[in-house]
């Protein structure tokens, strides 16, 4: 479960803190809101691509960390198949972006590559997907 979402300077965002609680299901809002650009960001910390273009205007650099509770789930082999330190309770994926091009990503401060970044999520994701039980 996402828990909470930090954005800098990403887009039209200079500063984005939200922490989610259970029972957090939708983002809604106006046309115009930003609900597309915090889903662009989120889509970052996945792992796609990158544009120095997304860093907001005047900044240097963008950060984009998102902390989940994976508690519910047992991810530990796939952290320690990827040498990644594991945290059930506060796992913390974070994207930093450089007005200069540059892109790095950590997982549990653990520096980790796009293609590493993206394997990760998709696992993890399909991980959570395939053992959510409804209602």
């Amino acid at each position: 479960m996402l828990t909470q979402l930090y954005i800098k300077n990403y887009a039209l965002i200079d500063l984005l803190d939200i922490e989610l609680h259970p029972g957090f299901s939708v983002i809604t809002g106006e046309t115009g809101a930003g609900k597309s650009i915090i889903l662009g960001a989120i889509g970052l910390l996945l792992g796609q691509r990158a544009d120095s273009k997304s860093i907001k205007q005047g900044a240097d650099k963008c950060i984009i960390e998102a902390h989940f509770d994976l508690s519910r789930y047992q991810l530990q082999t796939l952290f320690d198949d990827n040498d990644i330190a594991y945290d059930a309770t506060d796992t913390i994926i974070r994207r930093e972006l450089t007005a200069a091009g540059k892109s790095r990503a950590f997982v549990n401060d653990t520096p980790v590559s796009l293609n590493m970044l993206k394997e990760l999520a998709n696992n993890w994701l399909t991980f959570i997907h395939s053992t959510r039980t409804c209602c």
